[in-house]
């Protein structure tokens, strides 16, 4: 005979057990979502960049011309089965959202260094020559440290699921830590899933600002009654006090075994579909000051024209719009001018990253002379490693900060 509730049990030990390796991995903030809940987010919000540009197209034409409304639903309603195609997540159920906090700066790594991967030495930027900047969260890849923790998780989950003997209950057969796919930067709609997560709020800059997860956190949202967490009444005062965090980096692991509970899963009010705006920013309009191309505005939701942001055009080759290219200062990669005006822009003084560690500032003037080729090896396991970020966009950039100068 089935017994339901032990394997509820089995469940809720899993989760237990992965939110505590979450908080050994040094995750600011962590949290689950049942199979239901993420794809109710998906559905809602959609995927991100699923349709080629031409497709976009033909649904706004069809939309003109009259197609009904339910054929519109039906397509948004089909995110999760593109998502699911796209990555190949046969055995997707629950999700695990976690916020990584950056440092504040990062030292490039030396030549020697990188001489041993067979990389050019950095072209570091010298007092008295313009100096192209890389914005803070790529200034190492904190999105591969995201995944390397997140794999770091799922093996000591596994092995804690193995030693307690919850595998045959969770029906971990062929489906191990190496089959828990782990995301950053992907296709998921993964702001909306932070939230639905619990991890924050969302700030009038349109990014997350995230509420650091502590141990009492851990044991509400599981509904734990004994405290499996030890901590002394002092340190628990403190811990209950909320720390926030907009210098953070998002990512998503999916899992073999599902999160049933109600603490996870209101049907009144499903988690996400009603996302959190400016729960801690009030009146403060800092960010939308600090804009210099406008891209912000206050409205009732986050009021982001990504037409207006430096950062999507950093990445992006070709001729620059004149109002984009008059608000250009020296950016190379990335803006985070909206961040560093917001005051819950706190990096972490002792944060470390492994890989990727290219610094901050370059001479724009040597990376304006580079060809595609030279300066894909230059950055080679950075975040600017990305296929996205255009090589000819990064030395355009560096060209303007070399004539601005």
């Amino acid at each position: 005979m089935e017994r339901p509730e032990l394997d509820e049990e089995a469940n809720r030990r899993a989760a237990y057990w992965l939110l505590l390796n979450a908080k050994e991995q040094g995750f600011f903030s962590y949290g689950l979502l049942s199979q239901t809940a993420w794809e109710q987010v998906v559905e809602s919000q959609g995927a991100i960049e699923v349709e080629s540009s031409e497709a976009k197209q033909v649904n706004r034409d069809s939309l003109r011309s009259g197609v009904a409304e339910t054929e519109q639903l039906q397509a948004e309603s089909s995110a999760v089965k593109v998502l699911k195609e796209h990555y190949h997540l046969l055995d997707a159920r629950a999700m695990l959202v976690v916020a990584l906090r950056y440092a504040p700066d990062i030292e490039a790594e030396a030549a020697a260094g990188r001489a041993e991967r067979g990389l050019p030495p950095l072209p570091l930027a010298c007092y008295g020559q313009p100096a192209a900047k890389v914005a803070r969260f790529a200034r190492g890849n904190w999105y591969r440290e995201i995944m390397d923790r997140l794999g770091h998780c799922a093996v000591a989950t596994f092995e804690a699921i193995t030693r307690e003997r919850l595998a045959e209950s969770l029906d971990l057969e062929g489906k191990p830590p190496s089959r828990w796919p782990r995301f950053v930067n992907s296709r998921f709609p993964e702001k909306a899933l932070a939230l639905a997560a619990g991890l924050g709020t969302i700030g009038r800059n349109s990014l997350l600002i995230a509420k650091k997860t502590n141990d009492s956190d851990i044991l509400n949202l599981l509904d734990f009654q004994e405290h499996l967490i030890k901590s002394d009444s002092h340190n628990a005062c403190i811990m209950n006090l909320p720390i926030w965090s907009s210098a953070v980096v998002i990512g998503l692991m999916l899992l073999p075994f599902d999160v049933k509970m109600e603490k996870l899963e209101d049907k009144d009010s499903p988690r996400g579909i009603a996302p959190s705006f400016f729960a801690v920013c009030s009146d403060c309009r800092l960010c939308i000051d600090a804009c210099p191309s406008r891209a912000l505005s206050i409205s009732s939701i986050p009021g982001f024209e990504r037409y207006l942001c430096i950062q999507n055009y950093s990445s992006i080759e070709g001729n620059l719009p004149d109002f984009i290219n008059n608000s250009w200062t020296d950016q190379l990669y990335g803006c985070d001018l909206c961040l560093e005006a917001c005051p819950y822009f706190e990096p972490d003084e002792e944060a470390h990253v492994n890989h990727g560690r290219i610094g901050g500032f370059f001479d724009a003037g040597s990376l304006a002379n580079l060809n595609d080729e030279q300066i894909r090896v230059l950055f080679k396991g950075s975040a600017l490693d990305q296929k996205w970020i255009s090589p000819k966009a990064l030395r355009r950039n560096a060209a303007i900060i070399a004539k601005k100068a």
